[in-house]
């Protein structure tokens, strides 16, 4: 759905044996590639999260995710599905 414009092959450094976290990317990762805002799904046992963050200092959103839908069931209901393949195609 976001594509092009994610880090589809981004790999986290496990030598630190740490999880990443939000601020690690802002400041590593943000900075020198002149990104400016940063979309966070995270899930836990009991709820999923998303959280909106302005790079490198600005506020950062954070919504619970109370129902979703896929791709799949939502283009099933539309009348004249988009394609989003053909929408990207060069």
């Amino acid at each position: 759905l976001l594509l092009p414009h994610t880090a589809l092959n981004l790999k986290e450094d496990t030598s630190k044996n740490r999880k990443a976290k939000l601020s690690d990317y802002a400041t590593q990762i943000c900075a020198p590639m002149g990104i400016t805002h940063i979309l966070a799904l995270t899930q836990n046992a009991s709820q999923i999260n998303l959280r909106i963050a302005r790079t490198p200092t600005g506020p950062t959103l954070s919504f619970k995710v109370r129902t979703f839908s896929l791709v799949q069931h939502v283009r099933s209901y539309q009348r004249r599905p988009y394609n989003s393949n053909t929408a990207f195609a060069q």
